[in-house]
């Protein structure tokens, strides 16, 4: 029997974010018309109260429910709502494979939308993606404008990529804009920034979508090889570009719909040396994997890298 591929998977990742993705369920459920399932995965939340909070939320809801954990063996259809409470927190690359593995074995899911755990719907936007994606061929991902909390356009939904001296200059300046060389480098990023007329376009290509908010074909992300689980946290959008690239494919953005961004759900708790840990540790993995680096491009990365370290005390990985 063929189960007809009829609904899109919402996929969230929750970190000591309950609060949010419970909002963002009730946003999705108040705007959407859309058939949908939704895969939350919980990243291995340091509160056990997240996934308690959670649990009662999913099983309460009236909706058909099912909760894993990191061994269980689920049937092939997915409820309406499935959770799978992880025991570790695996970073964003492979806690959200963990939700797309799910998705990969249910018929009945055509397409992915990958959401942050603090975005809001305030509109129904998953029609009008998913007839894009169905008309345009040679589709990759695809973003609505995302707009933050501050009712302003959140530039990073469309954004070209930056090129290897762009990151190596980002972290050879230690951030610091001076003489404004990264202000230059993040606005010829910012694609809406150098054309604002764009925002009544029907769509635009980009090349970095939203990590925040992001659909795309099921079968398209399954072949490109789902995320690279070589980065814990930053950098994965780059990585989907070249992927998407990789197969002649392009990535839009959709400017008629929106969504709102709250802004850090969940990294806001985090050691602020841990984050620059993963900021360097993820770039170097672009870089080499991805960057097809020049000789001197990596003899000066190599330097910036030692700095870097030195700089926020960050010991080398093995």
């Amino acid at each position: 029997m063929v189960v007809e591929q009829t609904c899109t998977a919402i996929l969230i990742l929750n970190y000591n974010s309950a609060d949010d993705t419970m909002n963002c369920i009730r946003s999705i459920e108040a705007h959407n018309t859309a058939p949908v399932k939704f895969i939350v995965v919980d990243n291995g939340s340091t509160a056990e109260a997240e996934t308690d909070r959670l649990d009662r939320f999913f099983a309460q809801s009236g909706r058909p429910y099912l909760r894993l954990d990191d061994s269980s063996s689920p049937a092939s259809e997915l409820s309406y709502f499935t959770f799978l409470a992880s025991s570790q927190n695996d970073g964003y690359a492979r806690g959200n494979n963990k939700g797309l593995n799910l998705a990969y074995g249910d018929p009945s899911i055509a397409s992915i939308l990958i959401l942050n755990s603090d975005i809001l719907f305030t509109e129904d936007i998953l029609p009008t993606l998913i007839d894009f994606q169905q008309k345009k061929s040679a589709c990759g991902f695809i973003t609505p404008l995302v707009i933050s909390r501050k009712k302003e356009v959140d530039h990073c939904c469309a954004r070209r990529a930056l090129t290897n001296w762009d990151i190596i200059r980002i972290f050879a300046l230690f951030d610091r804009d001076l003489f404004h060389i990264l202000s230059r480098i993040f606005r010829r990023q910012r694609i809406l920034l150098n054309n604002p007329d764009l925002i009544n376009a029907s769509s635009f290509p980009i090349d970095l979508p939203s990590g925040a908010c992001m659909f795309i074909d099921k079968n398209i992300f399954r072949n490109i090889g789902s995320f690279d689980p070589g980065t814990f946290l930053y950098y994965e959008e780059n990585i989907l570009h070249k992927r998407i690239q990789a197969f002649s494919r392009s990535s839009y953005c959709i400017p008629s719909v929106r969504c709102t961004h709250l802004g850090a759900g969940s990294t806001h708790m985090i050691h602020n040396r841990f984050l620059q840990h993963c900021n360097l540790d993820s770039a170097d993995y672009y870089l080499t994997h991805y960057g097809k680096m020049s000789f001197l491009q990596r003899f000066v990365w190599r330097l910036t890298k030692v700095a870097w370290r030195l700089r926020f005390r960050i010991k080398e990985h093995h």
